[in-house]
């Protein structure tokens, strides 16, 4: 069994040449641009992976600046409440006091009259 032969004409031929050497140029460009989308892939990558761990981070000291802030909290409520007994003791010395002085007005005021 033979081959077939065909014949083409020198235009076919160079038209056929052209075609070629587009579609190798054209392979050329999609194999430059796949290895720079293979290098853009990696930068993001790597960036992601910074971002992740930046995240992790952040959450690490948002958690402990939310324990500090409850402490604080805690610390400002127990030295509110301290404060409000203490006016509370203030409160009830100088009524003692005032009695106190109101008695001794009284006696004196009392033994200069009688």
């Amino acid at each position: 069994m033979a081959e077939q032969t065909y014949q083409i004409t020198e235009q076919q031929l160079t038209q056929l040449e052209q075609n070629l050497a587009q579609l190798s140029n054209n392979n050329q460009q999609l194999l430059q641009q796949l290895s720079q989308s293979k290098q853009d892939l990696t930068t993001a990558s790597n960036q992601l992976e910074k971002l992740k761990a930046q995240l992790v981070t952040l959450q690490a000291r948002t958690q402990l600046a939310l324990q500090q802030q409850q402490t604080a909290q805690a610390s400002l409520q127990t030295a509110n409440e301290s404060f409000q007994k203490f006016e509370q003791e203030v409160k009830s010395e100088t009524r003692k006091l005032k009695l106190q002085r109101d008695i001794g007005y009284a006696a004196f005021l009392y033994m200069a009259v009688k």
